[in-house]
């Protein structure tokens, strides 16, 4: 009976908080009002049929439903839920806004100073490429990661391109597009284990750690070689044995990662040559 009771009290708090009478409750769940007044009154229990329409309409959970109290867990979730769509949704219609903005503003300008569209290309791009990072992911309903990956590298190129017919110059070829594709390898490669390599959290951000070591080491030397340097300099960029150069950092740096890269490698195969053999025995 105490149970009753208990559930009769928590549909009626809920039914009023809604601003809702019997009859209008009753009316939104095609029943009659006298159905619900013996439910608020603890002769009986709606039907099993109604529990989803009366949770939708009372606005609870169907745990608080069948426990007839509030779930303080839940809605603190619920609410933290909605203020993060909310959040979101705020964020990317602001860059909206600001990107098309941008680009109108620019459109504006470049035309009203130079009478000709020159600079603004530069900008359409860049915001492009702003854009395919922070709105394309959420766009696109399957392979978000490969696809926003493919579009901004294309753009990066296009916005190198349209600087190079900009401002002029032959370092498109020689400079730019070679460091940029050594660059965006690396980038690709990472997603690419990140995506497909089948193997445990460990072992994957190991090998991420061991390959960020070498990225440290040789965007030096890769630079450097596409800028003209001496090979004297360029050797001396990755030489272990000489730590009084301008490129001492990421010589500790690389030590670092490569040493944390393999602990954790080591870690993560003795982890996983653990759980196999546990397979095996069970």
């Amino acid at each position: 009976m105490e149970e009753k009771l208990k559930f009769a009290n928590f549909i009626t708090q809920k039914r009023k908080e809604s601003n809702l009478t019997q009859k209008e409750f009753a009316e939104k769940l095609y029943v009659s009002d006298t159905a619900v007044s013996k439910w608020e009154r603890g002769l009986s229990y709606p039907d099993i049929t109604l529990i989803t329409h009366i949770c939708k309409i009372l606005n609870i959970t169907e745990h608080e439903f069948f426990m007839a109290c509030d779930d303080l867990n839940a809605k603190i979730e619920k609410n933290q839920a909605k203020k993060y769509r909310y959040f979101m949704t705020s964020t990317k219609m602001s860059l909206y806004f600001l990107y098309g903005a941008a680009i109108i503003t620019c459109f504006i300008c470049n035309l009203s100073i130079n009478h000709t569209l020159s600079w603004f290309w530069i900008v359409l791009c860049s915001i492009s490429l702003a854009f395919s990072i922070t709105h394309l992911p959420f766009l696109l309903k399957r392979n978000q990661i490969i696809i926003t990956f493919a579009t901004a590298s294309i753009l990066v190129y296009m916005l190198e391109f349209i600087i190079c017919m900009y401002v002029s110059g032959d370092w498109l070829f020689q400079v730019a597009y070679p460091i940029t594709t050594v660059s965006l390898a690396w980038v690709w490669i990472i997603m690419l284990i990140i995506k497909y390599l089948k193997v445990s959290v460990i072992i994957k951000s190991s090998i991420i750690t061991l390959i960020a070591g070498v990225i440290i080491i040789t965007m030096n030397p890769v630079c450097g070689y596409f800028l003209g340097e001496d090979m004297a300099t360029i050797i001396s960029y990755m030489d272990l044995t000489q730590w009084k150069n301008d490129n001492m950092g990421n010589k500790i740096a690389f030590l670092c990662f490569i040493i944390i890269g393999l602990v954790g490698l080591f870690y993560g195969i003795v982890i996983r040559q653990k759980i196999k053999e546990n397979t095996v025995t069970d």
